[in-house]
């Protein structure tokens, strides 16, 4: 009897289960017993005699095949000393949906990112003691769908970490993509003291190499850091956050803003419902809503969407349709969230979400609705609102939020978790007041300089026209407000006509 013509159908089965294995990227599992079958074994070994018919010729060519795919699939499934790896990057959203099921299933502490779940992977793939190394995205050390995976390698002592930031491979650009690359160990030690390059600064690959090798040639340099791994579970949402000094870390003992109020992810919609206030017609804008039952009657509504780097008041181009309450997104076949109406058309402080430049909070007026890329802080008490806003712009914010969150997409989770420090001392609180006060009137003052801007006055036109009659020989120096470089003319500020409002 001929072995292929009886057990055909199984040793298709057979095939197609190791292909199938083999494609998966070894995230499937397996057990190294199933290559020691004897029925496979039979297979993969017999040698064919005499002439072949077309049929066994394919069939010898697929057992070829098999006997490769085993061969890889004992190399997947064995444990090793030291295991390296570079893997694929693919954020959930556009997994297909039997890879989510899986890694849902299987990974779910590192679900977000394909290149997290090979996290898990290659440390499965390493013998106890041993010691696994990766070079991946950084987003898995700061935010928070990456923390169950923290947690799982707050056991796995990492010995040395080179983060690199932005611009490691001069065949990618930009600041999107972001890396580290670090050596773990897989044995449980207790108190032990990692070392960490920090080359997010260097803007090269060139540099960051030069300053790698030069750490190691001489470890006493400034961005070189050593901190025991236990002390990251002292912030929040235990972030790989390795530089922070003492003080920042003890800072956070003090109580969040989640203390002192609500932070909200707002409206998400596709970008069909988005428009720039001029882009349609003003009549159907709601400018002055306090209220949700202003909405009626209007289509269009300001709202929060992010934007760049602006202090205290400003970035208000945006607005979303949401006529009759959204029906006709709700009815789009498009993503979209519809939420927290409660609040909607409240005083509050937003930020850009996604920013390549320095955090920046501003207060959003009432009238303004808040955004998924435009995020808003309710707070419990809106008198305390411009001393939260006061101190959210400080250095001092700057370096609790870099401790949560240095990347580019600072998120709802992160703001909640920055510790509050607010004086009660009732003249130090004035003077705040007034400052932030002042700095919200000029930067409201500013925008009606800008011609895109809604509440910007034509009665500049006359006024610019009637400045280029003075002599342009007087020397002008520039300071910076507001995130913007202004001329003094002498003593004063160069306002160019009456700060009137459009509406």
């Amino acid at each position: 009897k001929h072995h292929f013509s009886k057990n055909g159908q199984v040793f298709f089965h057979i095939f197609w289960v190791v292909t199938l294995i083999m494609q998966s990227r070894s995230l499937i599992t397996f057990k190294n017993s199933i290559f020691d079958d004897k029925l496979i074994n039979k297979i993969v070994s017999e040698r064919e005699a005499g002439q072949l018919t077309f049929e066994m010729s394919d069939q010898v060519h697929h057992q070829w095949e098999l006997r490769n795919l085993i061969r890889v699939g004992k190399v997947l499934s064995s444990r090793y000393t030291i295991s390296v790896t570079n893997p694929p990057y693919m954020g959930s959203g556009k997994m297909p949906k039997t890879l989510v099921k899986f890694v849902g299933k299987y990974y779910p502490a590192s679900k977000s990112d394909l290149f997290a779940v090979f996290i898990e992977r290659l440390q499965h793939l390493t013998k106890e003691d041993g010691i696994f190394a990766m070079i991946t995205q950084h987003q898995w050390m700061f935010l928070s769908s990456f923390k169950a995976l923290r947690e799982r390698m707050s056991s796995w002592p990492i010995i040395n970490m080179a983060h690199l930031g932005t611009r490691a491979f001069e065949e990618i650009g930009g600041e999107v993509v972001q890396t580290t690359a670090f050596v773990a160990q897989k044995q449980k030690l207790q108190g032990f003291i990692g070392t960490y390059e920090r080359l997010v600064d260097f803007d090269s690959q060139q540099k960051k190499q030069h300053a790698f090798l030069a750490a190691v040639q001489n470890p006493n340099l400034s961005y070189v850091y050593r901190t025991k791994q236990t002390n990251f579970e002292k912030i929040p949402g235990s972030p790989i956050a390795y530089w922070p000094s003492k003080a920042v870390i003890k800072g956070f003992q003090n109580p969040s803003i989640s203390s002192l109020g609500v932070v909200k992810s707002g409206i998400m919609v596709h970008t069909d419902f988005v428009r720039r206030w001029f882009e349609v017609d003003e009549q159907t804008i709601q400018f002055h809503g306090s209220q949700v039952t202003d909405m009626r009657g209007f289509s269009w509504f300001p709202i929060n969407s992010g934007g760049g780097f602006q202090k205290w008041f400003g970035r208000n181009l945006k607005i979303v349709f949401l006529k009759d309450n959204g029906d006709v997104i709700k009815r789009s076949k498009t993503n979209f969230r519809l939420r927290d109406f409660k609040y909607y058309f409240k005083v509050g402080i937003t930020w850009g979400r996604i920013t390549s430049s320095d955090l920046s909070f501003r207060i959003s007026p009432r009238s303004v609705l808040f955004g998924d890329a435009g995020p808003m802080l309710f707070t419990i008490s809106e008198k305390q609102i411009y001393y939260i806003l006061a101190f959210l712009n400080t250095k001092l914010s700057k370096l609790f939020a870099e401790s949560l969150n240095p990347t580019l997409n600072f998120q709802v989770d992160d703001l909640k978790r920055i510790p509050v420090m607010l004086s009660k001392n009732k003249e130090i609180n004035q003077i705040i007041l007034k400052k932030v006060v002042n700095n919200i009137q000029l930067c409201e003052e500013n925008e009606t300089h800008i011609e895109v801007n809604y509440d910007y006055s034509n009665d500049k036109l006359a006024e610019i026209a009637e400045h280029q009659k003075s002599p342009t020989t007087k020397p002008l120096i520039f300071f910076e407000f507001c995130g913007k470089y202004v001329p003094i003319q002498f003593r004063g500020l160069i306002f160019y006509g009456q700060l009137s409002k459009k509406r």
